[in-house]
């Protein structure tokens, strides 16, 4: 497990990208196990700079890794992301009350600067994309159910 020189998130070994700024991941160095700031310095015990200019006493953190920094600091967030996936499972009235938690939690985002955006538009997504597959196999049983009423030689 090494760390992203650019901005110092956590990459597997096999991983040739990070995936939180998308920089390539150099191997074969002592260095793609260390985190280097914005100065260029090889941070192992010192505070870390966040690429805003704040300072953090642990390396930072990105992608899927922070689900539970988002679940104690952004919940809405975080029932977004869930909510939206169970969306396919549950139904359509998950994936409305997804939508629901995107707005809270995107707001939360905005506006305190907490994490969780990522969470929320992949619950997003996932919410769409239910309430469209809703949709047409809702318009496939109207056009079927009038079908039958108007053709009922057809389906017999």
């Amino acid at each position: 497990m090494g760390y992203c020189r650019k901005c110092g998130a956590k990459v597997d070994d096999l991983d040739a990208f990070c995936g939180n700024c998308g920089a390539h991941i150099e191997r074969g160095t002592q260095e793609d196990t260390e985190f280097v700031d914005n100065n260029g310095d090889t941070n192992n015990n010192q505070e870390y700079t966040t690429p805003n200019g704040a300072k953090n006493d642990e390396k930072p953190k990105g992608g899927l890794d922070d689900i539970e920094r988002t679940m104690n600091e952004n919940i809405y967030a975080f029932l977004c992301f869930v909510l939206g996936i169970c969306s396919f499972f549950v139904g359509f009235i998950a994936a409305i009350i997804s939508l629901v938690f995107y707005k809270k939690g995107m707001e939360k985002c905005e506006k305190e600067g907490k994490p969780g955006a990522d969470l929320c538009k992949i619950g997003k997504i996932c919410s769409k994309v239910c309430i469209g597959i809703a949709i047409v196999c809702g318009a496939i049983g109207l056009i079927v159910s009038v079908g039958m009423l108007l053709f009922p030689m057809i389906f017999i």
